[in-house]
Order: C-alpha cells, then structure tokens, then sequence
C-alpha cells in the first residue's frame, strides 16, 4: 500500500517541533509496512527532498515575490486571523500541493490529506485523477467544519472524501449531531509514546534544568496563543498557597501582541523567577522535560486530542486540564489529574497543595497516569490508519469489479 500524505506542516529537522506527531505518524506508517511520500510546503521557499523510513518527504516553495508566512508557524488559520493580508498566499500554497500531488500520482494508492487545508488540493487532484483521498480532521477543522457557512462552502471537498477520520470521540459525535454518515466517520487516536533518551542526554538535561524538591515544576507546551489562556495559569501562580510551585512555558512565541502581554503579566505579578517563557523546544528535549516535571498543567478554552497531554501521561505525570469535552475524554478527576474550572482556581490550588503534601496519594495518581494510555502508540495508530486505507482500497476494488461496471 502507497500514500501521499498532504500535509501543511511537518519537522524540517530533528530539533523541529512543527506538527512532530505527524513525523510520528509517518515513522508508524513505515513500521506497518505503508509506504510513499509527503507533501509539505517550505518554510523558507526552499525545495528539498529526503527519506523518512519508506517514505519521500518533498518541501514545496509557493509563494514568488514574498517570503512564505502562512503556514508554518502558529498554523494556517491563527496565521490568517492575525495577518489577514496573508490570503493572498493560499491559491500559492493549495496549487503547490495539488500540481505535486498529481505530478506524482502514479506512485501511490490514495492520498491521506492532514487537515482540512490539505484536503482541498487533495479534492483537487482526485477530481483529475481518480484517486482516493481520505481526510483526518482535528480541532480547528473541527470548529470550521461545524460552522454551516464554512461546511457549505466546504462540502464538495468533504462529502467527496471516501472517509474522515478524526483524533477524538468527542468530534466524531460533534460531526454526527450534525448529519454526517456514521459509516464515513472514523476516530484514530495519535499515539502518546515519546522515543527513549539516552543516559547520558537524561543526566545531562537534569543537571542543566537544575529541578528541585523545594519548588515543583508545573509544566504547559504548545504554542502561546489566547485560546490557551496563560494569563489565567499566571492568575494562579500569583497564589499565596502556590509558593512552592513554579510554572513553565514552553512553545512557539509566534503570537508576539499575546506573547508580551503575557511576559507584562509576569513581570507586573512579580513571579519572573518562578514563570519561565522558554520559547520553543527541540522535540527530544520536550520529551526530557516531561520526565522530570511534577505536573502538567493546562488552562486552554478549547482543544482538539492534545499530543503535550497524552505524552506527559505516558510519561506518569498527572495532568491538571480545564474542563473542556478534549481534555474530559482522557484526564479523569482524582484518578489520572485534576479536572478544573477556569472560574475556580483556588479550589485547584489548594487541590495541588493537597496532593503536594500526600506523595502516597501522587504516586497513585502517576501510575494511573502511565496506565491510561499504555494502548496509546504511534504504531497502534498507524495500525489504525492503514486499516481505513485498505478498507476505502478494497471497497474501490469491490465496486469496480461488480458485472456492469
């Protein structure tokens, strides 16, 4: 079995974290035995090519005159909310994939469109070739998708798709109430399991973060951006209870009117040597992190399946999550972390506090924490995908050899 995999965002190097669990993804697919290629546009209008296990991936310039600013990044649609002017790059981008895509379909079986953006040229060449394509959906296609403006506009690309799978049950009931066939949708899970370090990156790491007993370390990744809601993590720092706690911030700074009223909001709370904005981290150095950490900690206003979160209970650090349908669907109060209310955080912290004090009740909770997501890996999601693949395959192969077909 042969995938294109379109995609607006995949790793350019090992210290990339640009859509890592979707490098991840691809790594399962060659493990399964799937092989092909992935499309990605550049970040720097550079056209490179190389080899990931089976698979090809290609960077595709497409813009002329400008430097490309849409789709690397905090993401297409945070991009386009920001910079609205950066429209003028989409028809770039969306040709670039699909003349690629369709240049190169007589090397795969179907193509695997990564996001709704993906999917129009994967539409695109479908139309003109006739191959499958299969589209995964995640939080913000979500959103876009329930939308009735934008599922009109949109529905052509997805009542095409021969499925759509998405990363969370919680969206698959969301496409359903809104009367999408229960047979076209299909949830795969991403995987929680992170690459083991070496010894000596472990030792390394823990001698330079300087982690301590004294303070304990309450970690956020993932991009610093207003629905995450950091001023509120910051709100509770700011407790007298939360003394003993210290907060880091780690992910793209790409946002930079948010990301200075967050840096003001430190520095005004007086909490600078107990915040720390780290910026982006290398991958491996993420999955460091996490194992030395005492806690996950996550106030966002909405989410899709949240990767941070999956690796950091696989890793048997609890996680501490507001109480959103993405973060109920795999954090279980009291068992694995903490659910809370944005409007609540003193209960949080003195839940902290408790936990804190009762290193019995916290190691119970870690273990829950790894348990929950033990089935969880990258393998058993490509397992996932390449079942869909097959079935949408044998299904193509079934109709055409009907009599009178």
């Amino acid at each position: 079995m042969k995938v294109c995999v379109i995609t607006t965002s995949y790793p350019r190097s090992e210290n990339d974290e640009a859509s890592i669990f979707v490098r991840r993804m691809v790594a399962g697919f060659s493990e399964v035995g799937l092989s092909g290629l992935v499309v990605v546009p550049s970040d720097l209008g550079e056209q490179v090519r190389w080899w990931e296990g089976s698979f090809q991936i290609e960077t595709l310039p497409y813009t002329l005159i400008s430097k490309p600013k849409l789709a690397f990044g905090a993401g297409i649609m945070p991009n386009l909310r920001r910079s609205p002017w950066l429209i003028y790059q989409v028809p770039g981008l969306l040709f670039a994939l699909a003349h690629r895509a369709y240049q190169r379909r007589a090397e795969y079986d179907l193509i695997h469109a990564n996001w709704i953006g993906s999917a129009i040229p994967a539409w695109m060449v479908s139309k003109l070739s006739g191959k499958l394509y299969l589209i995964t959906l995640r939080g913000e296609d979500v959103k876009l998708v329930t939308n009735p403006l934008f599922r009109l506009l949109l529905w052509p690309v997805l009542s095409s798709a021969a499925r759509i799978t998405v990363v969370a049950e919680s969206f698959r009931k969301q496409l359903l109430d809104i009367g999408f066939s229960p047979s076209k949708i299909v949830t795969v899970f991403n995987g929680s399991d992170l690459p083991t370090p070496a010894a000596d990156e472990v030792s390394q790491f823990e001698n330079e973060a300087k982690f301590s007993d004294e303070l304990k370390t309450l970690v956020f990744v993932g991009t610093i951006l207003p629905r995450k809601q950091i001023e509120l993590l910051i709100d509770l720092m700011k407790m007298p209870q939360m003394n003993e706690f210290r907060l880091m911030l780690c992910g793209r700074l790409k946002d930079e009117p948010y990301v200075a009223k967050t840096k003001r909001a430190i520095e005004s709370a007086g909490l600078g040597d107990r915040v720390l904005l780290t910026g982006a981290l290398a991958p491996r150095r993420i999955a460091l992190l996490l194992r030395n950490v005492w806690g996950y900690i996550t106030a966002s206003a909405f989410e899709g399946r949240p990767n941070s979160v999956l690796e950091a209970l696989g890793l048997g650090v609890p996680v501490f999550a507001s109480n959103i349908p993405a973060h109920a669907e795999v954090v279980k109060d009291g068992v694995n972390g903490y659910l809370f209310e944005t409007d609540a955080l003193p209960t949080l912290a003195e839940r902290l506090c408790r936990l804190r004090s009762t290193p019995d009740q916290y190691s119970k909770m870690s273990s829950a924490a790894k348990q929950s997501v033990s089935h969880l890996t990258w393998r058993s999601c490509a397992e996932g995908y390449r079942k869909v693949f097959e079935e949408v395959v044998e299904s193509r192969r079934g109709k055409l050899s009907l009599p009178g077909n």
